[in-house]
């Protein structure tokens, strides 16, 4: 048994997540939009939701919209 990531914390899960907050704080412009979803993942989101985040960032960035790759980017 795999013991990485629960199953709901799969790659194309958080991948469509990050994309959907990224476009529901688009109106505020690219900067803001990103800089307040950085702060949602980080308010909202479990560590492992976080670190399968990071894993698919790094192992797919263009899966991300440029507001989602600026508010990974943002994460610490």
């Amino acid at each position: 048994m795999n013991n990485d990531l629960p199953i709901p914390a799969t790659s194309q899960h958080v991948t469509y997540e990050v994309n959907q907050i990224g476009r529901n704080f688009a109106c505020r412009g690219r900067g803001a939009a990103a800089a307040a979803t950085a702060g949602h993942i980080e308010q909202f989101w479990a560590p492992l939701l976080k670190e399968a985040l990071r894993k698919q960032a790094r192992a797919h960035p263009e899966a991300f919209s440029a507001v989602a790759s600026a508010a990974i980017a943002l994460l610490p």
